[in-house]
């Protein structure tokens, strides 16, 4: 499933997660290594666009675009 989504970042036991916002669902964001993901830090609001896929009942988001404010 393809989403668009605001939130906040969050750095947990090694993982980087995004809260979303207003909801609070939280996406495990599984391609951090990615150019512009890896410049996300923890307490950024951010909104990011990408794929949603569940694994073990855990959202995983695959990062296609991170959306600057200007955009």
């Amino acid at each position: 499933m393809d989403i668009d989504v605001d939130g906040t970042i969050e750095s947990t036991r090694g993982a980087l997660i995004l809260r979303s916002e207003p909801d609070g669902s939280i996406f495990y964001i599984d391609n951090r290594q990615q150019s512009d993901v890896s410049k996300l830090k923890s307490g950024e609001q951010v909104r990011l666009q990408g794929a949603v896929s569940g694994k073990n009942g855990y959202n995983y988001l695959t990062v296609s675009k991170v959306v600057q404010d200007d955009e």
